[in-house]
């Protein structure tokens, strides 16, 4: 028998059935609007994008051994400038990214950045769209879902700037899929890859989770999804270049300032500006981080979270830790985001129509969520208030945590086999 989580209700006035599906298309053609507005060739070719399209041409042209050569990477990357501009983009993701990139690298900068943009959007969408899925939405929500968390902020700034989210954010929606089906070796190796694959610091809270939930099956399949990464990265770009990348991970942390990153360490940075109380401060609201997840992960295993709950605080928890990230790093959520609003939102979206009025909270958080956003993308301003971002997703874990609780407690649970 297994346990799902909702509230079953019945309204009497709802909301059209296509209203959020139309709503959510509204969205999406508003992001590309203003996507195509930013965009501009030379935009393009300073993008975060251009540093993985120069690397796959580092591949090609010199092999996979001088990816990390900043160098070298400078002088092709001024290749496809204008003479008077002047980009220093490192590459700091892992080798295979370079790999994977090389088929687009054939045709020019500004068309590459065109189609990698976009298929990281598809990709993002299709990830929260299989974490609605994955609790039995109906199809009609689960493309609703799809649309209206897929135009946020840090999705504009995902698409804007060419990162590599929407691989991760899809595999997270993929790993829940497989989990609620009763595949949870499938699930953690699915889950590890895509992380580790471009965005490995993304995968530390959900880490800590996994093992305090005592998933072992689930931990296997990641341990096992780990070591086929790494042998496939091996056997393509061999060991120095593997190497090489683990070089980078002191420049990632100071590119930019730790102060602009959102997580534990840039909520730290943005009040304390004497690099001898940041360390400690940090490690010491790090070891608090982890010790709240290990409380996520044991109230899991006793039934008193349902999976997109723990997954969903276990992925905020990897934006708290992570040592660099930034906004666009927020997609991560947005699959297990969907599922928990499946299981725990104020209306169950298997059924007909949701009920406006009861959605009205949640939609005021979402639309706070993207103006924090907005007021932390690029901040490097000292406090007060500091970088606010941490505090929310601190404070809507807390939240998410007390929903759940309130249903379990008043038995608002059914099981199904």
């Amino acid at each position: 028998m297994e346990k799902v989580w909702y509230r079953p209700t019945m309204h009497r006035h709802t909301t059209p059935a296509w209203l959020p599906l139309l709503a959510g298309c509204i969205g999406i053609i508003l992001l590309l609007v203003e996507w195509m507005h930013v965009i501009t060739p030379l935009h393009a070719r300073g993008s975060d994008f251009s540093a993985t399209y120069v690397a796959a041409h580092v591949w090609t042209h010199f092999g996979p051994s001088r990816l990390y050569d900043e160098g070298l990477e400078h002088a092709v990357h001024q290749a496809f400038l204008p003479s008077t501009a002047h980009f220093t983009l490192p590459f700091l993701t892992p080798p295979l990214t370079a790999f994977i990139t090389i088929p687009i690298s054939f045709l020019s900068l500004p068309t590459a950045y065109v189609v990698f943009s976009l298929s990281q959007l598809l990709l993002t969408t299709a990830g929260i769209a299989l974490g609605a899925r994955a609790v039995r939405a109906s199809w009609r929500h689960v493309l609703s879902l799809g649309l209206i968390l897929g135009t946020s902020i840090p999705t504009l700034l995902l698409v804007l700037l060419g990162q590599w989210d929407g691989v991760v954010a899809c595999a997270a929606g993929c790993a829940l899929l497989a989990w609620n089906r009763k595949m949870p070796f499938l699930a953690g190796s699915i889950l590890v890859i895509g992380i580790a694959f471009a965005k490995p610091q993304l995968g530390l809270g959900i880490a800590v989770v996994l093992i305090a939930s005592r998933e072992w099956r689930a931990f296997l399949g990641a341990a096992a999804g780990g070591i086929v990464l790494a042998a496939a990265t091996l056997a393509l770009a061999g060991l120095h270049a593997s190497l090489q990348f683990f070089s980078t991970w002191s420049l990632a942390v100071h590119s930019p300032s730790p102060a602009t990153t959102v997580g534990i360490l840039g909520l730290a940075a943005s009040w304390i500006h004497g690099r001898g109380m940041l360390i400690p401060v940090t490690l010491l609201l790090d070891l608090a981080c982890c010790a709240a997840l290990v409380c996520v992960g044991t109230a899991y295993h006793r039934g008193r979270l349902s999976l997109p709950s723990m997954l969903l605080i276990g992925s905020a928890g990897s934006l708290l830790l992570a040592p660099h990230v930034l906004v666009y790093d927020l997609v991560i959520l947005l699959p297990f985001l969907a599922g928990w609003l499946v299981l725990h939102g104020p209306h169950p979206f298997g059924s007909a129509a949701p009920h406006a009025k009861s959605w009205l909270p949640l939609i005021s958080i979402w639309i706070a969520i993207n103006i924090v956003s907005v007021l932390d993308a690029g901040n490097s301003a000292p406090a007060p208030p500091g970088r606010l971002l941490p505090v929310a997703l601190i404070l809507g874990c807390i939240g998410l945590w007390l929903v759940v609780a309130r249903d379990t407690g008043t038995g608002r649970e059914i099981h199904v086999s």
